[in-house]
């Protein structure tokens, strides 16, 4: 139910080197990993612009465009709370800039960046899990970008350290002095996945003005790219009987993903065709030709939302504003949503004051 301007919830746990036969890391907000997740932000931002190259173009398809991100400093509001904004950008994604009266400039090999504000949030008990706060624009942030910056450089700087200690033991062996102990260097891995709140999904879906269940089935690319759709499939849910069986099964969906379980489209398709079969929406077997289902939502003033078996990306993403927000504006929208977050994701955090957030920006 986005609006251009929102924000989304991440849980995210962190990891020595790897998640294999590893535990998650105490990350509370007087933790060592709260300190040198701070160091990374830290190092990130050091570095100025960064680029995420696309890997080479075999099959004839047009190359996937080069990324960018540039991370800001991060701001320690509290202990438990970092802000932070990362301005992402695709190179070339604008050919140029205009400005009334200027002559326009030229974009075509620059990367137009839009910026996103960021609030790491950590536990004030002792955790492994923390949550990090994006804020996207039209329905897109930077997320999976930053925890890759992250992963890499905590992958060079521990290598960097690496080379540290084996200079100084070598020099060490040279001039005949005690050899240092082999440091067990450690690089976070970062493991995250979109929090979810049952609550937010039972005001949409009590307050929807329309709900539809749309089915789809695909066919290969004759050009070897991705599927294309082949027939669609949608079914207005009219009546408050048939509107709370799609309620019914999209909290199933919510539920189960909240769980970790593995869960396909093709029991998303099974399972929505066996609760329209029972309100007579659909003949036994209609279904059977579509491999994807998903829920379109509609709400009174006219926002939408989808609601799919393998993805909380869009119903989780929730709206601010049509035009950009300032800070207080965005953590206002925020500290509502917050608590009912937390308390779902089992993570004791302090809610954000948006005034508060201002004056230590301002200051």
């Amino acid at each position: 139910m986005a609006s251009t301007y929102g924000f989304r919830a991440y849980v995210v746990e962190a990891y020595p080197n790897m998640f294999k036969d590893n535990k998650p890391l105490l990350s509370h907000s007087s933790s060592n990993v709260r300190a040198r997740i701070v160091s990374l932000l830290e190092a990130v931002h050091s570095m100025s612009t960064q680029e995420f190259k696309p890997k080479e173009s075999t099959d004839g398809e047009p190359r996937q465009p080069t990324a960018t991100l540039t991370v800001g400093d991060p701001a320690i509001l509290r202990d438990d709370f970092i802000h932070l904004v990362v301005e992402a950008g695709i190179v070339g994604s604008h050919t140029h800039a205009t400005k009334i009266g200027e002559t326009p400039q030229e974009l075509s090999d620059r990367s137009a960046e839009a910026a996103h504000m960021f609030a790491f949030l950590f536990s004030q008990r002792d955790d492994s899990k923390f949550v990090v706060i994006a804020q996207t624009i039209n329905g897109r942030d930077p997320m999976r970008r930053l925890i890759s910056l992250l992963h890499r450089t905590g992958i060079e700087l521990r290598n960097h350290k690496l080379a540290q200690d084996k200079a100084e033991r070598a020099a060490a062996r040279e001039a005949k002095m005690t050899v240092p102990k082999v440091n067990k260097r450690v690089r976070l891995a970062f493991k995250w996945r979109q929090a979810s709140d049952s609550q937010y999904l039972q005001e949409i879906l009590g307050s929807a003005k329309s709900v539809s269940a749309v089915f789809k089935g695909h066919r290969s690319s004759s050009r070897g790219g991705a599927d294309v759709i082949s027939r669609t499939l949608t079914i207005s849910l009219r009546e408050t009987q048939q509107n709370e069986a799609g309620g019914t099964i999209a909290k199933l969906w919510e539920r189960r993903q909240r769980a970790g379980e593995a869960i396909t489209k093709g029991d998303g398709v099974s399972e929505l065709a066996a609760v329209l079969e029972q309100q007579e929406l659909v003949y036994e077997g209609e279904a059977d030709h579509y491999d994807d289902a998903s829920l379109r939502v509609v709400a009174e003033n006219g926002a939408r939302a989808t609601i799919a078996v393998d993805s909380l990306r869009e119903i989780f993403t929730y709206p601010v504003h049509e035009g950009s927000p300032s800070p207080w504006y965005f953590y206002t929208k925020v500290s509502e949503r917050l608590p009912a977050i937390a308390r779902e994701a089992d993570v004791q955090i302090a809610n954000i004051n948006p005034t508060e957030v201002k004056d230590w920006l301002a200051d």
